[in-house]
């Protein structure tokens, strides 16, 4: 094919091509691909690959595609220790005499002066020869250079050509993130090749999962689902679906719908960690194994209240919001009998217990609230016909959760908050 010419200057600095345009020539003697012998020391399908990642119009970011696709820094790093071994291998060799390999004839010691004098007029060649090794001294010595075929040594030019890709088609949210990362006085992400000088695959890698991530949080805020269940003018009943519908449908003291925990998952790196130290995704835990449905039963018109704490901790409470956490089996069940979660978070009170709270609120009379310094107040229904039409509608309520949800199977909850559709 044929190559722009920013293209085919990348590929004669990275001595891939030779200056008069041919492809440079090894001959390797170990696989892994295909078999060893004389051949280009990166093959046209390779390098062609790399080339057509980097998608920018001035080819902008080649030079820092084939400097990893080359090992990086740290090969760089290695190539130069690499060569101060030769050159101490070289005087050392010469000042005490060898063998060449070539002809197996012995070469006498020389003074030192001598090997060093041969050293400098030999250097050049030397540094040539390593500035970009070929398939075989990259295995051998782990130093600059190129496996010959796709998808490179530990499929690296795979894993650049990928990190690549992935960064040019959201640098657009890269840039939009980095302007809300200046306004907040925050560090912002690197834009361009320059900004990318010493950093590896790895590291945009990273980039690219954290303005992901970045985003991602921001519309899970919104991500509110529900399955609608039962509505009138008494109660409410629906089925949260995502993370961020049990929230704005839930009670806080609920772990799974506690704005502060919402947050701090929300907040979580991608990796794990956080700046608050890590937080547990409770409504991860709670619907990831697709055998139970949470469900609000959201009272509209007044219900029976209770005191909790003591003191300046005097909390009243009441029915208004309860949760159940239902099983296929406990929906097959007796509705009386499942177990709710009410405003102090327990776990204990059954829907028959709420019908009894309900059905006796017309004729409570609690001594105790003269004592106390907060009370319940007033009865909240002035007869039993009042408290039996939020029962019979709670009844209607339950009728309706036990239909709906029937069938588990079909009920799509988002257990991961990042999971977007």
């Amino acid at each position: 094919m044929p190559y722009s010419a920013r293209e085919i200057e990348v590929l004669k600095q990275f001595r891939i091509m030779n200056p008069d345009g041919t492809l440079r020539q090894c001959n390797i003697t170990q696989p892994p691909n295909d078999p060893p012998g004389l051949g280009p020391i990166m093959s046209p399908d390779a390098f062609e690959r790399l080339l057509a990642a980097d998608t920018t119009p001035d080819k902008r970011w080649s030079e820092w595609v084939f400097t990893e696709a080359g090992g990086g820094a740290d090969a760089k790093a290695q190539s130069v220790d690499a060569l101060r071994q030769i050159r101490d291998r070289f005087i050392d060799e010469r000042t005490n005499g060898y063998t060449r390999p070539q002809d197996r004839v012995f070469c006498p010691a020389v003074p030192r002066e001598v090997a060093e004098e041969r050293w400098a007029m030999n250097e050049a060649r030397f540094r040539d020869f390593m500035s970009v090794c070929d398939q075989d001294q990259v295995k051998r010595l782990r130093v600059f250079g190129y496996f010959r075929d796709w998808p490179g040594n530990g499929e690296v030019y795979k894993k650049v050509a990928l990190a690549l890709t992935q960064f040019l088609k959201m640098s657009p949210k890269v840039r939009m993130m980095n302007k809300e990362l200046e306004r907040t006085s925050q560090p912002t992400l690197p834009e361009t090749p320059e900004d990318f000088v010493g950093k590896t695959y790895v590291s945009m890698a990273e980039i690219n999962a954290k303005v992901e991530h970045y985003f991602a949080q921001k519309k899970a805020r919104t991500d509110i689902q529900v399955k609608d269940i039962y509505d009138d003018d008494e109660i409410m009943a629906v089925a949260p679906l995502t993370y961020a519908a049990a929230v704005h449908y839930g009670y806080d003291l609920w772990p799974w719908a506690n704005r502060a925990n919402f947050e701090q998952v929300l907040s979580t790196e991608p990796g794990g960690g956080n700046r608050w130290g890590g937080a547990r995704d409770e409504w991860k835990s709670r619907t990831e194994n697709k055998k139970n449905v949470i469900v609000y039963i959201r009272f509209k018109s007044p219900v029976p209240a209770w005191m909790s704490g003591g003191g300046a901790n005097m909390k009243l409470n009441s029915l208004s919001d309860l949760a159940l956490d239902l099983t296929k089996d406990e929906l097959k069940g007796n509705p009386d009998e499942w177990v709710v979660f009410d405003q102090e978070n327990r776990n204990t009170l059954t829907i028959a217990q709420v019908k009894t709270m309900i059905m006796k609120e017309p004729t409570r009379v609690d001594p105790t609230d003269e004592d106390s310094p907060k009370t319940r107040g007033a009865n909240v229904y002035k007869d039993v016909s009042e408290a039996q039409r939020v029962v019979d509608s709670l009844n209607r309520a339950l009728v309706a959760i036990k239909k709906s949800l029937s069938d588990l199977s079909k009920i799509k909850v988002k257990s991961n908050v990042f999971k977007l559709e």
